[in-house]
């Protein structure tokens, strides 16, 4: 594949992008995608996120200043986030990801912010 057939491609993208009901918001989608693109990748490059350390340090300095208002909501930290710290960073880093991608790319934009919220 040429790098002439890549270039019209993206702009046939950009075209399309452009033609479509709502397109003055193109921009906005680009830099809030690439916002969760980047938020993953630092945490991909950091290897005490990958283990979890980085989330339950933060889990429990909000447990420990008494930042945590809702006692149902400290009852859900203590008994399901910190045990299970490491598998919920990925879950995170993943997610930020798909949200990244799914905004960038205009596919599912509504899922993808909805998601973005969780």
């Amino acid at each position: 594949m040429s790098a002439e057939t890549i270039d019209d491609r993206i702009l046939r993208f950009i075209k399309r992008e452009l033609s479509k009901e709502g397109a003055y918001l193109l921009p906005l989608r680009l830099f809030i995608g690439m916002g969760w693109l980047r938020a993953s990748a630092e945490k991909v490059v950091d290897p005490d996120w990958l283990g979890g350390t980085v989330l339950a340090a933060f889990l429990e300095e909000k447990l420990v200043g008494d930042h945590v208002v809702f006692p149902f909501y400290r009852a859900l930290i203590t008994d399901v986030f910190l045990p299970n710290a490491p598998a919920l960073s990925w879950v995170m880093m993943i997610g930020q990801l798909l949200v990244g991608a799914a905004i960038l790319l205009g596919l599912f934009t509504n899922a993808a912010l909805l998601g973005g919220l969780l």
